[in-house]
Formats: C-alpha cells, structure tokens, sequence
C-alpha cells in the first residue's frame, strides 16, 4: 500500500518506501518500526498534493557549451526513435520538458550500493519520479552519476515518446545536475572510462547530445 501510495501522489516518501523494500521478505523488528514511522508521517501530513503551476519554467544557468556538428561526426548513424504518430487535425501545442537527476554515493550502508534519483516534470507539472538502488557497486561518484544520467535518459526517452504519441510537440529536454565538474567530464569528447558500464552510459549520453535530445 505505501509503493501505490507513493506511485500515486507521495513523492515525498518515494525514496522511505523504495529502502524498506528491499526487506519485505524477511522483515525484522527495527525496518518494521522504521516503516511505521512512514505511515505515521503520511497520517501527519494527509493533505499533501501535488500542486499544478502553469507557469514556464525559468533556468538560472544555462545549459553546457557541446561541440555537437563534432559529435554528429563521431556518432554519424545516431538519430531519434520516432513512433508513428496517429494522424488528427489537433495540434496540442509545444511542451516543456525536463528532468532533474542525482545519485547518492552509498546510500545503502550494507551493500554499499548508490542510489539514483530522478524527477521528471513537465514545465511546472511534476509527472515522474523514481528512486532506485542501482544494480552495481559504484567506487566513485563518477560512475554513480554516470549510471544515474543514463537512467534519466531512458526515462526521458520513453516519456517523450507517450507524449508524442498524444500529438504534442517535444523540444529539446533539459537535465539538470547537481554536479558541475560531472557535466562537464560528461561533455568532454575525450573522457577518461575505466568500466564498461560508465563507457557505455558515457557513449549513451554523447550520442543523445549529438541528435539533439536533450542538453545538460
């Protein structure tokens, strides 16, 4: 009941529920108490909602210098999964898309795995958030933000895809960070990659750079 609550309209205890359940099939006493308190938070705060600004969103910083007729050479074949869009008359209008991401160098203490966070929103709307463990250990927060990255590109993919679908419009998204000297390692055309699964969130997020997707 607390993931469909948290699913539904409680981004607020999101990343509670997505910890304790990695214990729910042999629970003990303390993560039992542990979870209660997040039922005793949700009794406190019942009216929580989700509030809708229509308002356009405004960036402080702008987004990160990339080289992209230079990345467009590099990855010559890289272009955008466009589905069939359903042919109507009504067009819905341009939509404002972006997406905030982080990852938490072990976050779990046991394991020391990291945990990725993402929110995803709609010009003001938020529309999507997610907190999950990642699969491996990460030994720096250079591979922790790289998997959190990709994973934030893949949600962002499959959004804009139901939002075409619908017959709106999608710009280029925006992702923020907070990690400058990330991006800009993110950016660099000659980035130093030690594991396969950081080569290949780094290669992913260059070549989404190059079709123009979305800009960090």
């Amino acid at each position: 009941m607390a993931k469909w609550a948290s699913n539904l309209c409680r981004p607020d205890i999101t990343h509670a529920v997505q910890q304790y359940a990695m214990f729910q099939a042999k629970l003990r006493k303390n993560q039992l108490q542990a979870m209660l308190r997040v039922w005793e938070f949700i009794k406190m705060f019942l009216m929580k909602v989700i509030f809708v600004n229509l308002r356009p969103t405004k960036f402080l910083a702008k987004p990160h210098d990339v080289n992209v007729p230079f990345l467009k050479e590099i990855y010559p074949d890289a272009e955008e999964l466009m589905l069939p869009v359903p042919d109507t008359d009504e067009v819905m209008g341009d939509i404002q898309l972006w997406a905030y991401v982080n990852a938490g160098l072990h976050s779990d203490k046991q394991n020391e795995q990291a945990c990725t966070g993402v929110v995803v929103c709609i010009g003001n709307i938020l529309v999507l958030y997610i907190s999950k463990m990642q699969m491996s250990v990460k030994t720096s927060t250079y591979g922790a933000e790289f998997a959190a990255m990709k994973k934030v590109i893949e949600e962002l993919i499959g959004v804009c895809a139901m939002l075409r679908e619908m017959g709106f419009t999608i710009g280029v998204s925006r992702i923020l960070c907070d990690n400058a000297a990330f991006v800009t390692l993110a950016c660099n055309l000659n980035g130093l990659l030690k594991r396969c699964l950081t080569a290949l969130a780094y290669h992913l997020i260059q070549e989404t750079l190059a079709i123009g997707t979305v800009e960090l």
